[in-house]
């Protein structure tokens, strides 16, 4: 998160950053965020629970979750995507999930554009915006996490496979 807030240019002063520092500082927020939601996930698969910090295998697990899942399951939260199996189970979705989700959904277009495509105009306002909310969806995690909330776990538990398990039916 440090590296997505310098690269958007806080406290840099006056002057515009580079744009490449700016199109990084996008991809660095959405990668915070995506980082944050698959060492959780891997952490209820592998360890059971999110009281204690994530185990190594944990942690190397977090890399069997995809990012095309983890977008899907949160349309399904917003009740944008057309798995219903998925959206019954989410439908109690807390307000911090929701908001969490919001930004993933946000912050997974503008990462694409950031990294993909050329014509895509950034500014320090935009780099800023997409580092303040990774922040703050990052916050809201943990928030959730230290709540123990079953909704978020509940959520966290799908996104180890479920999406690809509802496309099948």
């Amino acid at each position: 998160m440090a590296q997505a807030r310098r690269l958007a240019g806080f406290d840099a002063g006056r002057g515009r950053p580079r744009t490449v520092d700016l199109r990084c500082a996008i991809s660095r927020a959405y990668y915070a965020l995506f980082h944050e939601l698959t060492t959780r996930a891997a952490q209820v698969l592998v360890d059971g629970e999110l009281s204690r910090p994530p185990s190594r295998e944990a942690i190397s697990a977090a890399r069997w979750f995809s990012h095309t899942d983890m977008l899907t399951l949160c349309q399904a939260v917003l009740g944008q995507k057309g798995l219903r199996a998925l959206r019954s189970l989410l439908v109690e979705a807390p307000d911090d999930l929701a908001r969490v989700c919001e930004t993933f959904v946000t912050l997974q277009s503008l990462r694409h554009l950031a990294d993909c495509e050329h014509s895509f105009d950034v500014d320090r306002r935009s780099a800023r915006s997409a580092a303040l909310s990774a922040d703050d969806a990052v916050q809201r995690l943990r928030r959730l996490r230290a709540g123990d909330d079953a909704s978020y776990v509940r959520f966290l538990r799908l996104a180890g496979g479920a999406v690809r398990i509802a496309k099948d039916r």
